[in-house]
């Protein structure tokens, strides 16, 4: 399976569309209804700041199109409903991309097999304080290892979000789980799974992070961190227009 991105979507005239696509292949891999309905509560926001900034300006230029943004609002979930059916998922979610994020980080620092036990405690611990801020409880280990299996497909994408959450916080991963809330900023009312401007770098570390995992053993078993059949792939032109952009600003700031 493919993410269903363009080159475009992460160029320079990428939007929030493009973030909720993704958005609903993280939150709900195996339900494309529930992605689609995203995406339309993704639409239906974007046309009330449309309308919004043209009143605001007193522009009325593009009054013959208010009709139709007013249907695709209609039509939609409205935001705080939505985001109410992301809480649990983006828990569980986020407590995979711990687990994804830690083991990975332990495999190229020590060059051994992740102890995925050790992992999935911290992160039932800290995906729990993200689910009583999003007022949806605590993680178990049913809930967890459910998830687990649930996401195998996404789990890159989900370490990659984690790893963007951090970019507020210390730069140093391991002393930021050590903090009592680590991760202040997570909500559904930030960006996610990432800064729009920082779109291409999700989605390369991403792209990273599944290609690694798919060779990273797990103790005592004949499975891999991220199994390479059900991955969600990025596409093969979306990563290049990635490492494009990466390497330009790499070279704009040398």
């Amino acid at each position: 399976m493919e993410l269903p991105l363009t080159s475009e979507d992460v160029g320079p005239r990428r939007t929030e569309i493009a973030l909720s696509t993704i958005a609903g292949v993280m939150l709900w891999p195996g339900n494309p209804e529930k992605r689609d309905q995203l995406d339309k509560t993704t639409n239906a926001n974007l046309a009330r700041q449309m309308i919004k900034e043209d009143l605001r300006a007193g522009d009325f230029s593009n009054a013959s199109n208010w009709g139709s943004w007013i249907d695709i609002i209609a039509e939609a979930t409205p935001v705080e409903a939505m985001k109410a059916c992301m809480a649990r998922r983006y828990r569980d979610g986020h407590a995979v991309g711990m687990v994804t994020l830690q083991a990975t980080v332990e495999s190229v620092i020590n060059e051994i097999p992740p102890q995925l036990a050790s992992f999935k405690k911290s992160a039932s611990a800290i995906s729990s304080r993200v689910g009583d801020m999003l007022g949806v409880g605590p993680v178990n280990d049913d809930t967890l290892e459910k998830a687990w299996a649930e996401h195998q497909g996404t789990r890159h994408l989900w370490g990659a979000a984690i790893w963007e959450s951090l970019l507020d916080e210390p730069p140093d991963f391991l002393e930021a789980l050590k903090q009592p809330h680590p991760f202040p900023s997570i909500s559904l009312h930030r960006p996610f799974p990432s800064r729009l401007e920082r779109l291409p770098t999700f989605l390369f570390l991403a792209h990273l992070i599944g290609t690694y995992g798919g060779s990273v053993g797990l103790p005592r078993s004949k499975h891999v961190l991220i199994p390479a059949p059900g991955i969600w792939q990025i596409p093969a032109e979306v990563v290049e227009a990635c490492t494009s952009q990466l390497v330009g600003d790499l070279y704009k700031s040398m």
